[in-house]
């Protein structure tokens, strides 16, 4: 019983992790962060991009 609650709780933080993932790049692609510097996440997002395609 214990081990689904576990289960349970990994998911939940991973998609809660996912969701604020989700807002801040919607954020940052918007204008509501006019200092949002788009050089700071390139590097995090050219390996991810390059797989996807």
């Amino acid at each position: 019983m214990s081990v689904m609650w576990t289960i349970i709780g990994f998911i939940a933080i991973l998609a809660f992790l996912f969701l604020i993932f989700a807002v801040v790049r919607s954020a940052a692609q918007s204008d509501h962060m006019p200092n949002y510097d788009e050089e700071y996440a390139s590097d995090f997002f050219d390996e991810q991009e390059d797989d996807m395609y």
